[in-house]
C-alpha cells in the first residue's frame, strides 16, 4: 500500500492461501470495514469453498444474502465447472452457484447461464436497484452465453454473448436481466463493472467488422451509451472515477485503446447516448497478448492532493505511471 502525501515506502503484506495458485487466475484479495470511520482490516485472500466445483480459471466472491450481512464469510458465489457429471469426460461449466461454505452445501444456482470459465462475478455497490431504492439485497453482474470469437487475445477464443444481472436475497438467486447481443457481437472481456452509484453496468462489445467499443446499460437492460468503434482490435476497459476537483468535477470512464499497439489511455464522458472522448494520452499499456489477467490498473488519490490519478504501466511494462488530468485536458505523468 501507499501512504498518501509522504515519502514512506511501499509496504509488502504476506497473504496466506491454502488453494493451488495459477498464474492465469489471480485470487481475490479483500478487506473489510466495519464502519465508515473504522480502519479497514488487513487484506486477506478469499479461499476456495470446501468441496465445491469452482472453475479453475475464476475465483469465488463472498456475498451477504440478508440485510444483516453477517453471513458474508459463509456465502460465496462462483462459476461452476465439472468434468464428470455425464460420464462422457466432457467438461460441463457455466452455472452460477450460491454456496454455503459453513455447511458445505449448495443453496441455489442459475442453470444454463453458460458463464465464461475465466469469468469474474462482480458485485454492485450496496442498495443498487432499478428504482434507486435500497432494498437490502445484493445485485451482481457477469458475462454468460459463452461463444467463440476469432480475436483470441484474452487467453482463449471464447467470449460472451449475454450480460446477466442476478439478484441475491434470502439465500436465493433471481435472474433479473439476460441481455442478449446480436448474433455477430460479443462481450470481449472477463467481466463488466458497475459505476459507483450502482445504476449503470459498463461493458466492452466487439465484432469482426467494427472491433471493440464501450457500451453501458441501465438496470432494466437498456443501452444507455455507446462509444466509437475501433475498426479492429480491443479496448481494455479499466475503471470509472472522478478525475477533477471539487469545484471542477471530471467523471470519466477510462480505457486503453489497443493496449498491444496504439496504447492510448482514453477518458470518456458517459452522460450522453454517444460517449464523448474528453481526454487522451499515450503510450501506456495494461495487458499482454494471451493473458487472462486484466486487473492491471487502478485509480485513486495516491499523492494526497485530493485529485484522483489513473495508475497504469508504461509501454515497456517496467515502470508504474500515475496520470493526473490537468485543466488543459492533458495528462501529467508521475512515476511510482
Amino acid at each position: 500500500h501507499l501512504h498518501n502525501g509522504t515519502d514512506e515506502p511501499v509496504h509488502a503484506v504476506q497473504l496466506d492461501y491454502t488453494s493451488e495458485l495459477r498464474s492465469d487466475k489471480p485470487p481475490l484479495v479483500r478487506t473489510t470495514t466495519i464502519s465508515p470511520t473504522a480502519a479497514p482490516s488487513p487484506p486477506t485472500i478469499v479461499q476456495l469453498p470446501k468441496a465445491a466445483k469452482v472453475s479453475p480459471l475464476s475465483h469465488p466472491v463472498p456475498v451477504a444474502t440478508s440485510s444483516i450481512g453477517d453471513d458474508e464469510d459463509q456465502r460465496q458465489l462462483y462459476v461452476y465447472i465439472d468434468e464428470s457429471d455425464d460420464g462422457s469426460g466432457t467438461t460441463l461449466y457455466g452455472d452460477v452457484v450460491l454456496w454455503d461454505d459453513g455447511n458445505g452445501r449448495e443453496l441455489d444456482r442459475i442453470k444454463g447461464a453458460e458463464a465464461l470459465p475465466d469469468g469474474r462475478i462482480v458485485i454492485a455497490p450496496p442498495g443498487s436497484s432499478s428504482d434507486g431504492t435500497n432494498d437490502n439485497t445484493t445485485l451482481l453482474a457477469l458475462y454468460g452465453g459463452a461463444t467463440s470469437y476469432s480475436h483470441c487475445v484474452l487467453g482463449d477464443c471464447t467470449e460472451s454473448s449475454r450480460l446477466l444481472l442476478v439478484r441475491v436475497a434470502d439465500d436465493q438467486l433471481t435472474l433479473e436481466q439476460s441481455i442478449q447481443l446480436p448474433s455477430d457481437d460479443v462481450f470481449e472481456g472477463i467481466c463488466p463493472f458497475f459505476t459507483p452509484d450502482g445504476r449503470t453496468v459498463v461493458t466492452t462489445v466487439a465484432n469482426n467488422n467494427n472491433g471493440a467499443w464501450l457500451q453501458s446499460y441501465n438496470l432494466q437492460g437498456e443501452v444507455q451509451s455507446s462509444g466509437p468503434y475501433i475498426g479492429w482490435g480491443w479496448r481494455h476497459m479499466l475503471f470509472y472515477n472522478d478525475f477533477g476537483t471539487a469545484d471542477n468535477p471530471h467523471p470519466s470512464l477510462v480505457d486503453v485503446l489497443t493496449p498491444h499497439v496504439r496504447m492510448v489511455l482514453e477518458f470518456f464522458d458517459l452522460k450522453q447516448s454517444e460517449m464523448v472522448l474528453q481526454d487522451q494520452t499515450s503510450r501506456y499499456t495494461t495487458h499482454g497478448i494471451g493473458s487472462r489477467i486484466l486487473d492491471t490498473a487502478v485509480s485513486g488519490d495516491f499523492n494526497g492532493d485530493c485529485i484522483n490519478e489513473a495508475v497504469v504501466l508504461d509501454e515497456s511494462q517496467t515502470s508504474i505511471k500515475s496520470i493526473q488530468l490537468m485543466p488543459s485536458g492533458e495528462g501529467e505523468e508521475g512515476t511510482l
